[in-house]
This record gives C-alpha cells, structure tokens and sequence, in this order.
C-alpha cells in the first residue's frame, strides 16, 4: 500500500493536503504541493523581497494548470474528499458507537443523501450534492483518503481542534484520528458483502507511517443526527 512520508517538518502538511485532494493523480499531487509551497513562501513577504525556492517546484509551477483551473480541480477534489470523509465516519459512528446491527456503507449513502437533501451548503454558498451517482463516484475516487477527510468531519461534531488549527496546533491528533479511522475502515467488513471484503481496502488507501498511534473517539455523546437519518432504511433488494 502507499504511505505518505512524513519527516516531522512543515512539508509533511503539505504532503498530505495534497494526498488528500489528488489520491491517484501523482502529477496534480506534486503541482498541489508546489502551488501550497509557494504560497506559504511568499505569504507576509515584501514583493522585493528574494525567495529561495527549489528548481523542482519552479518547473511544477510551469507545468501545474492555471491558478482558475487549478482552482476549480481543487474545489472538485475538496468536495468529493468530503463526501468519501463522512461516509466513512457514519460507517464508523454506526459500528463503534450506536453498534447497530449491519453498518455498511449503502446505509451511510443512504443517510448522507437524507442530510444533504435538507438544503446544506458548503463553505463558499455551493448546494451539498444529493444524487447517489455523485456520491458513490466520491467515494470511488477518495476512498483510499476517506480517512483523512473522515478525521476532518470528526472534527465538526467531536472537536479535537480549531478548524483553522487543525494542521496546526491539532496536527498530531489529526494524524491519530485519521490513523484510527484507517485502522477501523481495513478491517471492519460489513454483512452480507459479497465477496466479503472491508470498508477500505488496505491495498489502495495513503496509510500513515507505523510511528503514528491511533487516537481513538471517546465519547457518551450519540450521534442522535445520524440515528434520525437512517430511521426509514430499507437494506437493497436483490434483482
């Protein structure tokens, strides 16, 4: 499986951004590193002011997409990362604190598409995307991340750490968190899969490094929310 480096400096945020928008696209990976580079360089700095920067970057920069499309990818990317994210995290709220009976991600779909039908909108005034298309193709391309996203959602119901802290002071336990929904996500089967197979699957997700102990969810707090949302379930027929 592929691991995100990490070598305890302020890179390693970079990294993992960039991971987590571009799980499958090495070449968009690095330009996202270059651009967020780049822009932490120059932040605060005097345009006179002489930058070192890397000739590597210099050439990813040449190369990445112009800043509107770079932009619009990355509001696509951050958008599907979210939905992968959360969809994991009902999976987990299901099994791990309300333990119901046979959590599985067509009842975390089913869910997400109850909540986002209320009218929810993301951050910059976009409408939460509702239709199950939409959603599963999310979760197919950001499955191997939906760990990392999921440690983001976790974050809005369980806070942990400012939102504007997160790669910040709540580095470390965003990492613990993350590590602790990968650990549930490669081993948690659902019932009645055929053929059974995990959440995630090991082979194909970013892990993080050994070294990065899982922080697990401790909480008396029910997601009464998610509860409320799968109240009219019906599991999928078979044709």
């Amino acid at each position: 499986m592929p691991e995100i480096p990490l070598h305890g400096t302020l890179d390693d945020r970079g990294w993992v951004r960039a991971t987590m928008l571009y799980p499958t696209d090495e070449h968009l990976r690095e330009c996202a590193f270059a651009r967020m580079s780049a822009e932490a360089e120059v932040n605060g700095v005097d345009d006179a002011a002489p930058v070192t920067v890397r000739a590597v970057m210099i050439r990813l920069l040449l190369e990445a997409p112009s800043f509107k499309e770079f932009k619009k990818k990355n509001s696509k990317a951050t958008q599907d990362g979210l939905i992968a994210g959360e969809l994991l995290v009902f999976v987990y709220l299901m099994a791990e604190v309300l333990k119901l009976p046979k959590p599985s991600v067509n009842k975390a779909i089913y869910a997400y598409i109850k909540w986002s039908e209320e009218g929810f909108k993301w951050g910059d005034g976009r409408p939460v995307p509702h239709t199950e298309s939409t959603i599963r193709n999310a979760w197919s391309t950001h499955k191997g991340v939906a760990h990392l996203w999921g440690a983001l959602r976790i974050n809005e119901s369980y806070p942990f750490a400012e939102r504007e802290d997160i790669f910040g002071e709540g580095w470390d336990t965003f990492l613990g968190v993350a590590a602790d929904l990968f650990r549930f996500g490669c081993t948690f089967t659902p019932e009645n899969v055929q053929p059974p197979e995990p959440v995630l699957d090991r082979a194909l997700c970013w892990s993080l490094p050994a070294t990065i102990a899982p922080r697990f969810l401790k909480t008396d707090r029910m997601p009464d929310r998610l509860l409320a949302l799968l109240k009219d379930y019906k599991a999928p027929q078979p044709m």
